[in-house]
């Protein structure tokens, strides 16, 4: 049986489901439905926090031991927010996948209210995890860290563009070099609309994504909240997942079968 492998956050782990838990991923969340669907088995690399290059990384890995053992494989990918940055430290980050690390701008924000604003439905034990991650990030110096390259680096779309598509065409090449079967799908399409000067760099890299295989009329995030689909604190809840696989189940048939 094909073995469908899901990469992307917490939107593709299933955050906020209610059979989700640290420690496992739902089987309710988007990826595991179309996986049912297709009748094809599961296997979910997402985490809560990861940005684009972990993504593309934990998938490649999973895919590489799951192919070094015989299995056939298919891939489907929702992409995260281009503001998420992943980094190999040369110190214990007490991250999950430590020295691994993905930095976000939450990594070193210390206004309460930049946080609070994000919450559709604020609940204090979720905001309580966010304040622990944070300061965890400023006794191991990763905040440290974040504060510095987003002053310096990171706050720039034009930079959040590219790397995010550069994450985006690396896998796929990967992919298409294994003749593995993949669609992308997206937790928002805010990289498809720059409001920055497309140069020769940035079309390039643009135009190296084949948008075949891409399910890029929304995002995941934004169509639930545009849909009125019902939310826990920051993510969207299993009505929303079970109406965007029907959503995209065509074009998954299509593209992975």
């Amino acid at each position: 049986m094909t073995i469908l492998i899901a990469g992307g956050d917490s939107f593709t782990y299933g955050n906020e489901l209610s059979d989700c838990t640290p420690n496992n991923a739902s089987m309710n969340a988007w990826s595991s439905l179309l996986a049912d669907k297709l009748g094809m088995s599961y296997s979910c690399t997402a985490n809560a926090g990861d940005g684009n290059g972990a993504i593309a990384r934990k998938t490649m890995t999973a895919c590489n031991t799951l192919l070094s053992q015989g299995h056939d494989l298919a891939v489907a990918v929702m992409w995260s927010f281009p503001c998420r940055y992943e980094f190999r430290f040369n110190y214990d980050t007490q991250e999950k996948y430590s020295p691994w690390a993905t930095i976000t701008p939450w990594t070193h924000e210390q206004d309460e209210y930049v946080i609070k604003k994000a919450f559709k439905n604020f609940k204090q034990n979720i905001f309580d995890h966010y304040k622990d991650n944070q300061q965890t990030a400023q006794s191991t110096g990763l905040a440290a860290f974040s504060e510095r390259f987003f002053r310096d680096v990171g706050d720039s779309e034009y930079y959040e563009i590219y790397t995010t598509f550069k994450e985006m065409v690396f896998l796929q090449d990967w992919l298409k070099q294994r003749d593995i079967p993949y669609i992308y799908t997206y937790v928002n399409t805010d990289m498809f609309k720059p409001n920055v000067p497309v140069d020769s760099s940035l079309k390039c890299v643009m135009d190296s994504l084949d948008l075949s295989c891409c399910f890029t009329n929304e995002g995941f995030f934004e169509w639930s909240k545009t849909n009125n689909f019902p939310f826990g604190a920051t993510h969207p809840l299993e009505p929303a997942h079970t109406a965007f696989v029907d959503k995209i189940l065509a074009f998954a048939t299509q593209k992975l079968k």
